[in-house]
């Protein structure tokens, strides 16, 4: 697809349209989920974290939410020891470097 609006077919307008559409639904359920189950953190902390949910695979999400609700350190560590590998979930974190590793991340 082209940048030039002149240059595009209307099947390439379309599409173009329907995936702004589908990332402006998707930032409002991601704001509505931050809002409901983080609400009584600031604005500014709020917005740093529905920045990060954008780029958290969707499995992930909820998993990060839980991390950041600050109630169980087990899901804290899973969540950011998975993120460290790449959000796979079913290999063993074998970094001996990192500073979970000693908790266990993803046993």
């Amino acid at each position: 697809m082209t940048n030039n609006l002149k240059d595009m077919t209307i099947l390439e307008r379309k599409k173009a349209t329907e995936k702004r559409m589908k990332t402006r639904k998707l930032v409002k359920n991601i704001i509505k989920l931050v809002e409901k189950e983080l609400p009584n953190l600031t604005s500014a902390k709020q917005d740093k974290i529905i920045k990060k949910l954008q780029t958290i695979p969707l499995s992930w999400r909820k998993r990060y939410i839980d991390a950041m609700k600050g109630r169980s350190r087990a899901k804290a560590i899973s969540y950011f020891c998975g993120e460290c590998m790449g959000y796979v979930a079913k290999e063993e974190c074998m970094c001996e470097t990192c500073v979970l590793y000693s908790y266990g991340g993803n046993k």
